[in-house]
């Protein structure tokens, strides 16, 4: 009678839980799936995020100024993504972060996303759509990322990453022995004339890799974002702190460079000092935007997110391009005292630039000095050609 009972209990369990499983399919089949991404999850070793954390083999020393802005959990979505990334997984689980909505949740992907692709522009393979897949279930949340990459393989990112290093080394020849602020003219300067602005009418149709350091250094075109991510690993490699930084130029969406140099921070836009053109050559760099403080770049552009952001405050810092060459006329000089000693010290073969915060009669001053220096090369028909803006003047030399 016992076993009789037995049999029977164990039979009315059996299709209770047949029953239940029946019934309860979904719930069951996230139960199996939560199990096996915990199972995942346990085998994957992350290692922890410092300014040392490589994601590959290209260096770069500002990889968390926006890292530093994320909240605890958030930061435990970025552990996750730089780990996988290097390792090149294209299904990235979030391990510790602390679920507890799907919108949150998607939030903090989208937020954490944008700042690791800012800190990180030796990433250009990654690309920028991904998709976020939440598992509920009696044992909890679990989140996974699915990202994509332009490469096949790790043995196809090192052969681009050494390419890459190969032409990072070919610019940093050029300023070993430099002052920072010698070094950043120079390779500002050669990476403007090196890489061709991608010219386009509708930003979705330019190539994934013009927003890249891949573009800028290995295809030499790229847009605004890849030129300053390239700039970015180059001051990076030559020993100074720079960010990128996003805004609007014209209402346009826009990125530039933020530099640190003697703990001060300065604007600086590879972009618009290569784009700004009258009548030049391609390859003609200008430096209306060259370490610039936020009073001056805000009159052209704005920022997003200001307040993640370092405050410029130096108007006329000692590293400003025009001060630091002594192409700057102050208020207090002889405008053209000071402006014929730029001109006759001017070594560029095509233009003469330089700032003045005196622009009374500049037109006429600018005449009269080139005749009474003799240099009619600035001249044709008595008539000479310049741009102008921010009080920044590029004065054209006649090639004819």
């Amino acid at each position: 009678m016992k076993k009789f009972i037995k049999h029977v209990l164990y039979l009315t369990m059996i299709s209770f839980l047949i029953g239940y499983i029946y019934v309860n399919k979904e719930d069951v089949k996230n139960m199996v799936a939560t199990i096996e991404i915990y199972s995942k999850a346990i085998t994957i070793t992350e290692y922890e995020y410092t300014e040392e954390f490589d994601i590959n083999n290209i260096k770069v020393n500002t990889n968390n100024y926006y890292y530093k802005k994320l909240s605890d959990n958030q930061k435990t979505i970025y552990h996750s993504l730089a780990n996988g990334i290097r390792e090149l997984n294209k299904e990235i689980i979030l391990k510790n972060y602390e679920y507890t909505d799907r919108q949150t949740s998607l939030e903090d992907v989208e937020l954490v996303f944008s700042y690791f692709c800012l800190d990180h522009p030796e990433v250009f393979y990654l690309n920028n759509s991904y998709t976020v897949s939440t598992v509920n279930s009696v044992l909890g949340s679990k989140i996974t990322i699915e990202v994509s990459y332009s490469v096949e393989s790790i043995d196809d990112l090192n052969a681009k990453v050494n390419k890459i290093n190969d032409v990072i080394d070919s610019y940093l020849e050029d300023v070993e022995g430099k002052s920072q602020m010698e070094a950043e003219i120079i390779l500002h300067d050669n990476l403007a004339k090196n890489v061709v602005y991608y010219e386009y009418s509708d930003v979705e149709n330019v190539p994934a890799n013009c927003h890249t350091i891949e573009g800028a250094f290995l295809n030499h075109s790229a847009v605004c974002d890849g030129l300053s991510k390239a700039l970015q690993v180059l001051l990076s490699n030559a020993g100074m702190r720079n960010i990128i930084v996003l805004g609007k130029l014209e209402a346009a969406p826009h990125a530039w460079n933020m530099v640190k140099l003697d703990d001060k921070w300065y604007n600086l836009d590879i972009t618009s000092n290569k784009s700004i053109q009258l009548d030049l050559e391609e390859n003609t760099v200008i430096h209306t935007y060259f370490n610039v403080s936020d009073e001056i770049i805000n009159k052209t552009h704005t920022f997003d997110n200001k307040e993640l952001l370092p405050v410029s405050e130096n108007l006329n810092g000692r590293y400003n391009y025009y001060i630091y060459t002594n192409k700057y006329i102050s208020s207090e000089d002889n405008v053209k005292v000071k402006l014929k000693t730029i001109i006759e010290d001017n070594e560029d073969k095509d233009i003469l630039e330089f700032y003045t915060e005196n622009t009374n009669n500049i037109q006429s001053n600018i005449y009269n000095t080139i005749i009474s220096a003799n240099k009619t090369e600035y001249l044709k028909d008595r008539q000479f050609s310049y741009y102008n803006i921010l009080n920044t003047y590029i004065v054209l030399k006649n090639r004819n």
